[in-house]
């Protein structure tokens, strides 16, 4: 079996963590690199392992978007969600996870055991704050379940879907952009991007939706004018829809050539991908720190003092 390579790619995800903090991008990136192999270093396994860890908000957005994936199979067959039936899938991953998590099996398979950082750091959570994010899936999967755009989904014919919870990427100066698209569908003559939220609004939300835009034109060769995102705020029970204006997708890109340019510039050996931790500093922003799932690699094992916010 051919040996993986690192190569060098994009992602916002990715640009937002080397904006927040150098060193958690090294060791997501570069440290963490071969972690998955029996043999690989201490260091990388640690690394990789840290890597799998989230927090409650991350691991109930993930649940979100597993259960709605597994619903617009059914959509697309023409099939609606029975809300209750829903709910008690949601539940019983909720119970599974959770276990998990509390019996540390990620030690045995970090890739596909739940990990969670309040566990993992000893922080411990509170009984209520458990019923508080179980209430919350729920409400999102109510709100899912009762959206007028389902109608439009279910009478869609099955060439109009162009994609369902689908990793790809385009390609920005010779470099793949990654992205995650929660559902594409074709509407009469216009093509709609649909992304589930599970928290609230957020500023890059609207770098999203441009890089949606230079996406579906490379992919697809759809204009702009064709071309719709709807941002679905399910626990709000909101949906805008927007258009991708071409200037904003034009610095978008501009943006992303200059992150990449950012992130090379610490590398030690550009075209191998090639990095190095002491190339990499710690953010100055400590309450960041005390909430990166690669906290013990940084101040050494033991728990996290709880905090605030």
């Amino acid at each position: 079996m051919a040996r993986m390579i690192n190569t060098f790619s994009w992602s916002l995800s990715r640009q937002q963590m080397f904006d927040e903090c150098k060193r958690r991008y090294y060791l997501h990136y570069y440290r963490s690199w071969g972690g998955w192999e029996d043999s690989g270093e201490p260091a990388a396994r640690l690394a990789y392992r840290l890597k799998q860890i989230v927090n409650l908000d991350m691991w109930i957005g993930d649940l979100l978007h597993r259960l709605l994936e597994g619903q617009l199979t059914r959509l697309r067959r023409g099939f609606r969600p029975a809300p209750q039936l829903l709910r008690e899938q949601a539940r019983s991953l909720l119970n599974q996870e959770w276990r998990q998590s509390v019996e540390q099996r990620w030690r045995e398979n970090p890739k596909h055991n739940l990990n969670l950082f309040e566990h993992y750091y000893a922080i411990g959570v509170a009984e209520g704050r458990r019923a508080e994010i179980r209430d919350k899936l729920f409400s999102c999967l109510d709100h899912f379940c009762a959206l007028p755009l389902l109608d439009r989904l279910v009478a869609a014919e099955p060439d109009a879907w162009l994609a369902v919870e689908q990793l790809d990427s385009f390609v920005v100066d010779c470099v793949p952009v990654y992205l995650k698209l929660d559902c594409v569908v074709r509407f009469e003559d216009r093509t709609f991007v649909i992304d589930w939220k599970s928290g609230r609004a957020s500023e890059r939300d609207l770098e999203q939706i441009a890089c949606y835009g230079l996406y579906a034109m490379q992919k697809w060769s759809i204009g702009f004018d064709n071309l719709r995102t709807l941002l679905v705020y399910l626990l709000a029970d909101e949906t805008l829809e927007q258009t991708i204006a071409p200037e904003k997708a034009l610095a978008m890109q501009e943006r992303i050539v200059s992150s990449m340019a950012s992130m090379r510039a610490l590398l030690s050996d550009v075209a191998a991908n090639v990095a190095r931790e002491e190339d990499f500093a710690m953010t100055e922003d400590r309450r960041r720190c005390r909430r990166c799932n690669f906290h013990e690699m940084c101040f050494g094992p033991g728990p996290i003092t709880p905090f605030d916010g």
